[in-house]
């Protein structure tokens, strides 16, 4: 399965908070590259030493340079 690090455009579910706002997912894809799931509640990165924690931190990065910033709307097919 194919994955990597998206930020994800959420809707406000409170009328006194802004239109949106962004977190950092885990996306999983289809095998026709279409997104199907993501982690909810965002992404807390942990590891059994500081460079694995580090290392993780360098793909999300590495991720998020290259692809676009998805929507809720993107999962639906």
């Amino acid at each position: 399965m194919n994955w990597n690090y998206r930020i994800i455009q959420h809707p406000s579910e409170d009328e006194y908070e802004p239109d949106s706002y962004y977190m950092l997912h885990e996306v999983h894809y289809h095998g026709d590259g279409a997104p199907h799931s993501y982690s909810h509640g965002g992404k807390v990165f942990v590891g059994s030493s500081p460079y694995e924690v580090s290392r993780e931190l360098r793909k999300a990065l590495r991720d998020l340079r290259r692809h676009p910033i998805l929507r809720l709307a993107d999962f639906e097919r």
